[in-house]
């Protein structure tokens, strides 16, 4: 139930920011971002682009997506990676030392063992996150690092605990 109630409310919001937005045109607002993770919801490693598309005296709105890996190989030893697709819509407050919160959703493609024929087989569905954490943006600059704690519900079924670091840098 709980778990329901989430995808909505992230469907909603996501749909709700969809449309234009008047974000200030700061010229120190780097709007634009790219990350490198280790951990968080991308799996072990993940690549990602963020977008700020509000921003207010010390709040700031975001959309962020990437793309991440779990494994590499599968049980056979091939190279048959799991992919993880994070999308997540975060809050942030703060100039230079930010208090980041967000919720949202991975999309996953995980490769599975078939008990009937000892095959594998790839199983897809979405898991649910949330991200509360640091980040330091050095006003002006373009440097970015957040640490962060990230709890997912995997298969919105199994909780949990997880956390990451994240190397950015402001387009």
């Amino acid at each position: 139930m709980l778990c329901q109630l989430a995808h909505c409310l992230f469907l909603a919001l996501l749909m709700a920011l969809s449309g234009t937005t008047n974000a200030q045109k700061d010229t120190v607002l780097h709007q634009y971002s790219l990350h490198v993770e280790i951990g968080g919801p991308g799996g072990y490693g993940s690549v990602g682009y963020e977008y700020l598309f509000l921003r207010k005296e010390y709040y700031t709105l975001s959309m962020k997506g990437g793309v991440g890996v779990f494994h590499l190989r599968d049980f056979r030893n091939n190279l048959n990676p799991d992919i993880l697709i994070p999308l997540g819509c975060h809050f942030l407050r703060g100039r230079k030392h930010l208090m980041e919160i967000a919720l949202g959703e991975t999309f996953h493609s995980i490769v599975k063992s078939d008990q009937e024929d000892y095959g594998s087989s790839r199983q897809v569905g979405w898991s649910s996150f949330a991200i509360a954490g640091y980040r330091y943006k050095h006003a002006g600059g373009r440097f970015i690092l957040r640490v962060f704690y990230n709890p997912l519900i995997e298969f919105n079924r199994y909780f949990r605990h997880w956390g990451g670091i994240s190397f950015g840098y402001a387009l």
